[in-house]
């Protein structure tokens, strides 16, 4: 194990290679690498190479540094060994290490809401309210606002509300979620709702925003909140120059008939305003995309509703909602009560997905897996060190009883190396033994993928017990669908048979590395 010598400057391991620097990666530090495309060698070369300074200290005050080099910032713990985050400067930072004030490396969360402020937003057709105006921030501050206020979370909570209107405008930025911003809101309820609804000024004015959390930690929540599709085509040209959404003056109106737009000679009237509006669903989709691409396609989350006529059909928004992988879109018509309920809901579930976030993420195992054709070495765990062999009891008034008796072998044989993992376990080849000799068909031995777990019992019986759980409602269905000789043709729904294994660690035999702390099992039959 390498430990990092803090009296070295420039090269701090001239006679180390840079592979060989001890890196420990956590969930958090490897997702915003691949968020941000930084390789983990990049972390050990700025370890070794890079400059060292204190950073801001965590959430609990604990210590924490960081190092520059090669345009690449890169923050660990008080060790100098875990990975927190990293991020790349971007142009025209001259003295990164003198602009925290530019990038707050805080957690928490910032709540983006664009809130339509066109003339449409005036119509009294809400019941219970003069204007939609006026039933949208009632809603956002009784559902939303509020609703946050009743939960204490350990991580910071700051909004921005965008007015989005021919132009976007930015009433407050970074504000703390307090009673006051709610009063601040409630002012809004009577404010004049005026010109059109363009949304390409207001996702460049979110892009803007959300500049400054571009390297810190804080989750990104954008409710996009709007009574109809975008008015940006009113002042568009053509691609022959001509605003062909705008009213012809030159030919006038007849008495009771709706001025005539204007012309384009050369791509005719109707065909060059279709194009525009395609220009338009376009470059809102690439903002949305750039989005993504700038801030992490897993941290933004976009919830786009639509609050206006059943006409509306809400297509754009649907489209714009359905580029990120975290996002919704809603269509509520014009009932309060609706819009009510599902910012409610979206409170919960904006909450939930920040807490889940911020909880302290579980240490991934460094593991070395089985190579394909190599030989496999095994650790074997004779009836000595086999302390139980744990199943699911079927009716007894114990949820799990010791079955070591009923197995035909009295020990086991567990490959040193994993051969493959998930999201939540790494499995190994295993067998059941009698001495030396192996016996009864193969079996695939699970362990934790992640250290936290490794002596978390419940952890165990609970994947033992949803796998049983599994596996007498397969047997039902078969029986329902089929008459009881499975479903049609022969075929039938099963799980695999599982096991909790409890081992003692022999001291005496040589294992892998990643064996050497685990006192714990889980096997289960391999499916036919």
């Amino acid at each position: 194990m390498v430990r990092l010598n803090l009296d070295f400057t420039g090269d701090r391991f001239p006679n180390l290679r840079t592979s060989d620097i001890s890196l420990l990666s956590h969930d958090h530090g490897r997702l915003r690498r691949l968020q941000r495309g930084i390789k983990k060698r990049e972390l050990k070369e700025a370890i070794k190479h890079g400059r060292e300074e204190r950073a801001n200290p965590g959430r609990d005050g604990e210590i924490r540094w960081k190092y520059f080099h090669n345009g690449l910032v890169f923050v660990t713990d008080a060790s100098r060994r875990h990975e927190i985050t990293s991020w790349r400067e971007r142009k025209g930072d001259a003295h990164p290490c003198n602009s925290e004030q530019l990038f707050d490396d805080s957690g928490g969360c910032h709540f983006v809401l664009v809130v339509d402020c066109s003339s449409s937003m005036r119509t009294a057709d809400v019941p219970g309210y003069s204007s939609r105006t006026e039933a949208v921030f009632d809603a956002l501050v009784k559902d939303f606002m509020q609703q946050q206020l009743k939960e204490t979370p350990p991580y910071e909570r700051v909004v921005t509300l965008v007015l989005m209107g021919s132009t976007a405008r930015v009433v407050f930025e970074r504000q703390q979620l307090d009673e006051h911003l709610c009063h601040v809101l409630n002012k809004l309820k009577g404010m004049q709702a005026r010109s059109h609804g363009n949304y390409v000024p207001a996702l460049d004015t979110v892009t803007k925003i959300l500049d400054r959390d571009q390297n810190n930690e804080k989750q990104l929540f954008v409710v996009f909140l709007s009574d109809g599709a975008p008015s940006d085509h009113k002042e568009r040209r053509c691609r022959h120059g001509v605003k062909v959404w705008q009213p012809d003056t030159e030919r006038g109106a007849e008495q009771n008939v709706k001025q005539p737009l204007q012309n384009c000679e050369i791509g005719g009237g109707y065909g060059c305003r279709q194009a525009v509006n395609r220009a338009v669903k376009a470059e809102c989709f690439k903002k949305v995309a750039e989005l993504g691409r700038i801030f992490g396609m897993d941290r933004i989350f976009l919830a786009t509703v639509l609050f206006g006529a059943q006409c509306e059909d809400g297509f754009l928004l649907k489209k714009m909602a359905a580029m990120l992988p975290r996002s919704s879109f809603q269509k509520l018509g014009l009932t309060a009560s609706f819009l009510r309920t599902h910012l409610s809901s979206l409170t919960g579930t904006l909450t939930k997905l920040c807490t889940d976030v911020m909880s302290q993420p579980l240490t991934v195992r460094e593991l070395n897996m089985q190579a394909r054709d190599a030989t496999i070495a095994w650790t074997m765990y004779g009836p000595d060190r086999v302390l139980a062999c744990l199943c699911r009891s079927r009716g007894g008034r114990r949820d799990f009883e010791d079955v070591r008796g009923e197995r035909e072998g009295n020990g086991i044989q567990v490959a040193k190396l994993p051969f493959e993992k998930g999201a939540e376990w790494v499995v190994s080849r295993c067998r059941e033994v009698v001495g030396p000799v192996a016996v009864g068909g193969g079996l695939v031995a699970k362990q934790p993928l992640h250290e936290e777990l490794l002596h978390t019992a419940e952890f165990f019986l609970k994947s033992c017990r949803v796998q049983s759980e599994a596996a007498a409602l397969a047997e039902l269905f078969n029986r329902r669908l089929g008459g009881g000789a499975g479903v049609r043709g022969g075929l039938q729904l099963a799980f695999v048979h599982s096991f909790v294994y409890k081992v003692r660690h022999a001291p005496d035999q040589t294992v892998a590395p990643e064996q050497k702390e685990a006192v714990e099992a889980a096997a289960e039959a391999e499916a036919a």
